[in-house]
Formats: structure tokens, C-alpha cells, sequence
């Protein structure tokens, strides 16, 4: 099983259900966050999988951390639920929110992760990817194609059968990817202020693959116009941040490096959860997740 299969349906599952408990705790009584907080396939996962076959790896211990606190969280709002029936207070829905969205960045940048390594693990691509950095190329492309294009016969299933293109959730995955590249290359350039060379760079977000994405993909097929808005702002944050972080890098300004960086952490992370939740909606996942 590939990295991305593998966790590709972990992250779904995860997500499928903090929806579901977003409905409980807004009180809607049909929520299936019960039944899939009994049997959580994202724990399943990591217990029978994630947890041999990537221990090695710094992610998989935070994520270990990260998936207990969600447990915990997930734990009250049920208990509250079955005491009084009544809404969740909003403090506990924010904090379900936030423990999420760490859960979902780490199992992201533990997908980022194996992919770099396997890509080292190849010698063409090693050897091109050094040669890049020696001649001062840039990273603005990112390591994954996003590949915004749909092929043709997705074309004609968009156009005469309104189905969704099968390359959707692909686009996501290089766009998820290559955010969360730029992110900690960023926190790689800080950390080395001063011995390597500040030849890298960040598209401006009108430049960056995601926004064709949203104009060949994203308005068609998530048919949500606050999911799209929220990504497209978030999304423009980023790059702003970023382009932002790379200047002050380049000047030398490690407080202003700083502080930039930070702001790109959280919105690498805002970003990977609202294009998670785009995928959810693309993939058809939820009733995949409730009926497993």
C-alpha cells in the first residue's frame, strides 16, 4: 500500500467523523459521531499500520499525542450530549476544531515526509533536485505537480454528464503537499540563517497552481461558496506571509523572518484542513466512512 492510499483514507475518516460531531454537538440528534468514535478508524490505523510502519518518522509520535487529545475532546462533547441533549458550548466545539486540525496537519506532513525521503531514494530525482539548488533554482513550482488540467475524459464528464473529475482529489494532494513544502522549508531557511544560500522563493498566489485549480476544479465541484472563499483567503494569506518571510530571510531580519514564518505555520495548517474538507466533500467519503 502506498503512502498515499494510506493515508489518504486515515485523513477521510478522521474528518468524516469531526463532522459528525460538529452535527452532534449542534444538536442534531442523527449524528453518527457515536458510532465511529466506538470503532475510530483513524485509531485502527495507527495501531495496525501507522505506527510500526512509520516510527521512525518525528510526525507519528505527535500524531500519536495529537489523536488522544481528540479522543478526549471527542469524550466530553459526547458525555454532554447524552446528559442534557442540549448544545455543545462553542468553547469545546473550537477546541475539537483546533486538536483536529493538528491531527490532520501531522498526518499531511508525515505524507510530506515519506515522499521526500523515497524521492532522495531516487537517484534521477535526487540528482536533478541538487543540481537545481547548486545553479540557484527555485522551489516555486513545488516537488509535486498539481497538475491542474483535467484530462480529456474528465473533461467531457464535467461538461455532458456533470459527474466530478477523478483527478479532483489528486490536485488536492499536490496542493496539501507542496503548501506544506514551502512551510517547512521556510522554518528549514530560519533555523540555517546565514549557511545556505537564500535562493529560494514562493509564487505569488495568483502564480501558484491552486488558484487554476479553483477555476478549472474547485467551483464546479465543491458547489460551497464560504468553502471556497475561506480557502481562497487563506490560500492568498499564505503566499502573502510567505513571500514575506522569504524577503526578510533575505535580509537578514531574523524577527521579521520569524514572526512571518509563524503566521505561514498556521495557515499551512488552516489551508490543509479546509482542502481536507474540500476532498471530504469531493470524494464521497462520508457515507463510505459511516457504513464501514
Amino acid at each position: 500500500m502506498t503512502i498515499y492510499s494510506d493515508i489518504h483514507a486515515a485523513r477521510l475518516a478522521h474528518v468524516g467523523w469531526e463532522m459528525e460531531l460538529e452535527r452532534l454537538a449542534s444538536g442534531d440528534q442523527t449524528s453518527q459521531a457515536l458510532i465511529m468514535h466506538t470503532g475510530c478508524a483513524l485509531g485502527r490505523w495507527i495501531r495496525e499500520r501507522g505506527q510500526d510502519k512509520y516510527e521512525f518518522y518525528k510526525e507519528t509520535i505527535n500524531l500519536l499525542d495529537a489523536h488522544e487529545n481528540f479522543h478526549a475532546v471527542a469524550d466530553e462533547i459526547i458525555a454532554l450530549n447524552e446528559r442534557c441533549k442540549a448544545d455543545i458550548p462553542s468553547d469545546l466545539i473550537l477546541k475539537m476544531r483546533m486538536v483536529s486540525r493538528e491531527v490532520v496537519y501531522l498526518l499531511s506532513s508525515l505524507e510530506l515526509s515519506v515522499r521526500l525521503e523515497k524521492q532522495k531514494s531516487e537517484p534521477l530525482t535526487h540528482a536533478i533536485h541538487s543540481l537545481t539548488v547548486l545553479l540557484g533554482g527555485s522551489f516555486g513550482g513545488g516537488p509535486f505537480p498539481m497538475a491542474p488540467k483535467p484530462r480529456m475524459l474528465d473533461w467531457i464528464r464535467i461538461n455532458f454528464f456533470h459527474r466530478r473529475s477523478s483527478t479532483a482529489i489528486i490536485d488536492i494532494t499536490a496542493v496539501r503537499l507542496n503548501h506544506l513544502f514551502w512551510a517547512r522549508d521556510l522554518e528549514l531557511m530560519l533555523g540555517s540563517l546565514g549557511k545556505i544560500a537564500l535562493h529560494r522563493n514562493i509564487p505569488d498566489a495568483d502564480e501558484c497552481d491552486l488558484s487554476s485549480w479553483f477555476s478549472n476544479v474547485a467551483r464546479q465541484d465543491i458547489g460551497n461558496r464560504a468553502m471556497f472563499e475561506l480557502l481562497d483567503v487563506t490560500h492568498k494569506e499564505f503566499h502573502r506571509q510567505g513571500i514575506k518571510a522569504y524577503s526578510a530571510l533575505r535580509r537578514q531580519n531574523r524577527q521579521e523572518a520569524h514572526e512571518a514564518i509563524e503566521e505561514v505555520l498556521g495557515l499551512s495548517r488552516d489551508l490543509v484542513l479546509a482542502l481536507t474538507h474540500a476532498e471530504f466533500r469531493l470524494s464521497g467519503f462520508r457515507e463510505r466512512a459511516i457504513d464501514a
